[in-house]
């Protein structure tokens, strides 16, 4: 039996998937013994399977395909609990690029700690497409923009939930790829269960951070603090206007909610809302500006699937104004600027200003001086 297994799931998306390999499969084929990568084609109508066919010369691996698109969480978890052989899973995403030597960190990881269920990796965001490379043979190692966990040490932390931070690019342990799980958790949370056939609800579009809530909330987490992979915001397969919509409005306060029936303090969950908040405003927002969206019908749906979340309501208010004043709210902020510029100048920046600000401090400085 394997230590790990990385679970590779893609669709129509060979571009992507031709890189990740190039910086994945030559680590892994360092730890044949204990390292085991799957890929898993959810029936892609592109050229995935040539991509498949090159890639054997870069390392080994293992290959199913659907005939048919599945659904993403259905392709995800038939490989982890038809297909992966290892004590501990990984799911990467096919625009997840590892970088140079950090399989090696990751298993001299789990060797160190094996009796911890779950470890969450850091990692580093980069932008797509400014900043994806065209190869990345052995690893990543480029520009990024940010590190998604500044502060993060290398010993275990007593409850995995203490792992959900109020900083934003944590995205509150949402990232499946920033989490190493050991297959007997999956396994049995998983077997057998039922699951929304919406792909934008809690559980389904968050699996894991559910999965891991539920079961390992209060148990000790391994992490691994060393960048292991670059992902690269832009390229997510998820992020057409409409699925962010569902997401932010419906999915991720039902994980809210979970976090709070577990007792996650509440300035995590303050913080959580917050930034849900502004996501659901963004998404909505430009959902509401989609060619054949009917703004009214779909503000009112949305007003009512939120009944239970009334704190999304301001920010379902304000993307719908937005959406339909859009011209007079950007003419307003153009006036408001060239305003705030034109005072700037006129109190501030002009030589007159200036000599009387000059003046108006030498007289205070002279009145404190005589005061003295």
């Amino acid at each position: 039996m394997p230590l790990l297994t990385i679970l590779v799931c893609t669709y129509n998306r060979s571009r992507f998937l031709q890189v990740m390999l190039e910086a994945l499969l030559p680590q892994a084929a360092k730890f044949e013994e204990e390292v085991e990568v799957w890929i898993v084609d959810n029936g892609s109508p592109d050229n995935t399977p040539a991509v498949i066919r090159n890639s054997h010369r870069l390392g080994p691996f293992k290959y199913h395909r659907h005939e048919t698109n599945i659904g993403p969480l259905e392709s995800g978890l038939f490989g982890i609990l038809n297909l992966a052989q290892g004590t501990y899973l990984w799911c990467l995403g096919d625009h997840n690029l590892l970088r140079p030597d950090a399989l090696h960190n990751v298993v001299q990881s789990l060797r160190r700690h094996p009796n911890l269920d779950a470890f969450y990796v850091n990692f580093r965001c980069a932008t797509y497409p400014d900043q994806w490379p065209s190869s990345a043979l052995g690893g990543y190692d480029g520009e990024y923009d940010y590190l998604a966990n500044e502060s993060t040490s290398a010993d275990p932390v007593p409850h995995w939930s203490d792992l959900i931070s109020t900083s934003h690019t944590s995205a509150f342990c949402t990232q499946i790829y920033a989490h190493i799980i050991r297959r007997k958790v999956w396994r049995n949370f998983w077997q057998g269960r039922s699951f929304p056939k919406s792909h934008t609800r809690g559980i389904s579009t968050y699996a894991h951070t559910w999965m891991l809530s539920s079961v390992l909330f209060n148990e000790p987490a391994g992490r691994i603090p060393e960048a292991a992979l670059t992902i690269f915001n832009g390229a997510q397969s998820w992020g057409d206007p409409s699925t962010r919509a569902q997401v932010y409005m419906r999915g991720f306060p039902e994980l809210i909610d979970l976090f709070i029936k577990q007792g996650l303090p509440d300035e995590k969950v303050s913080a959580a809302r917050k930034f849900n908040f502004q996501q659901a405003q963004d998404a909505m927002s430009e959902f509401f500006l989609r060619p054949g969206v009917k703004p009214w019908r779909e503000f009112l749906f949305y007003m009512r699937i939120t009944t239970s979340h009334k704190y999304l309501w301001a920010a379902l208010v304000a993307a719908f104004v937005e959406s339909r004043f859009h011209r007079t709210s950007h003419a307003f902020k153009q006036c408001s600027t060239h305003f705030n510029r034109t005072r700037l100048y006129l109190y501030r920046h002009n030589r007159f200003s200036r000599w009387w600000h000059r003046r108006s401090s030498l007289r205070s400085h002279k009145e404190e001086r005589s005061d003295s």
